[in-house]
């Protein structure tokens, strides 16, 4: 199996403080090139506030915050954009014959934690890949991250460059006539519902090794974003029976392939009680989600390096994070969602998380609660 990315290219520049003269441009984590628009209080602090003249995006941060090149940096010498471009330029072919669950899991990664040089590393591997540019988005995505700061320093326009790249990797690159099509993946088929829930898909199973589940959106599991109860918390720690657990998707009943209206994790000894426990189940907390996911994961695995891919870039194909929690879509998307929990002898035994607004009475008016 080949794999993809080079490694990415040794940095030639150590990063600067940025000049934060309004008017200037710099470079801000995660954002990418902004330009300062001036000071501005931040949290009863001085701050500086920055813009983008191509997305119109806008962000404020502490000044202390903004003098830390980790966070605002200068922009790359031209001599370094140089390089960069050259790099992109390079028409040695790439086979990337991985599954598309691991290259999407390496875009994910990277676009979220990745380096300028490893994104730029990553957009070079789709420029030259063999095969024809069947997922365009994640060039497009990772061009975003890489190209504009490129084109401002080498005075070019963010589209004429990428126009240029891609007519160069049109010669043996993805964008070449004789670029083959990636060869068919075998469809995954999903697992079948044991218990065989009417109105509800089934997402698979995990299994509670401790003795605690932390439900929250899967970036706010850690410990790291352990905070005191309050209206809205970014995860809740939830006393929890260990064994097997399922997970379901509670779904519309006017239209189920469109609209996700609660997720549910039951313990498999409560079978018997799935249909009536929502009525009983008591709220623990209203979540924040700004990701678009929930999770319910086991405690103890939550700040395992090793389960970070599947929690935070996919989890396997159905939603479970390598056999110790669960991910799924949230609903409406980013939001605060009432979560809410039955309990045997103090150890929960069913999760529920609403995300309509509502418990059981929601029916009737759940999609104009969702927006749709």
């Amino acid at each position: 199996m080949t794999t993809s990315t080079k490694p990415a290219p040794a940095d030639t520049e150590t990063a600067k403080p940025a000049d934060l003269t309004p008017g200037a441009y710099v470079i801000v984590s995660g954002l990418g090139l902004m330009q300062v628009t001036g000071p501005q209080p931040y949290n009863g602090k001085p701050g500086v506030k920055f813009s983008s003249s191509r997305t119109g995006t806008g962000f404020l941060i502490d000044l202390e915050s903004a003098k830390d090149p980790k966070e605002v940096r200068a922009l790359i010498s031209r001599r370094e954009a140089q390089r960069r471009l050259a790099l992109l330029e390079d028409t040695t072919p790439v086979t990337d014959t991985r599954s598309g669950k691991a290259r999407y899991v390496e875009h994910r990664r990277t676009m979220a934690r990745g380096t300028d040089l490893e994104k730029l590393a990553l957009l070079r591997t789709e420029y030259a890949s063999t095969f024809a540019a069947g997922r365009s988005h994640y060039i497009y995505f990772l061009e975003e991250a890489v190209l504009p700061e490129l084109a401002h320093v080498l005075e070019t326009d963010p589209e004429q460059l990428a126009q240029k790249l891609h007519a160069i990797h049109a010669v043996r690159g993805t964008y070449a006539s004789t670029a083959a099509p990636r060869p068919r993946e075998p469809e995954q088929v999903p697992p079948d519902d044991p218990w065989g829930i009417k109105g509800h898909a089934y997402v698979g199973t995990f299994t509670l090794e401790g003795d605690s589940l932390v439900a929250g959106d899967p970036i706010y599991v850690t410990t790291k974003h352990d905070e005191a109860p309050q209206e809205v918390s970014k995860n809740v720690h939830i006393p929890a029976t260990a064994g097997r657990w399922l997970c379901y998707l509670e779904l519309d009943p006017k239209n189920p392939s469109d609209v996700t209206m609660s997720f549910i994790a039951i313990h498999e000894s409560a079978r018997n009680q799935f249909d009536g426990a929502r009525r009983g189940a008591e709220s623990v907390a209203k979540l924040w989600v700004d990701s678009g996911w929930m999770s319910v994961i086991d405690a103890t695995i939550r700040d395992n390096p090793a389960y970070d891919d599947a929690r935070l870039f996919g989890a396997d194909d159905f939603g479970i994070i390598n056999g110790r929690g669960c991910l799924v879509t949230s609903g409406a998307g980013d939001g605060t969602y009432t979560t809410r929990v039955v309990s045997r002898d103090g150890k929960a035994i069913y999760i529920h998380v609403d995300f309509t607004g509502k418990s059981r009475d929601f029916l009737k008016d759940a999609r104009a609660k969702l927006k749709l």
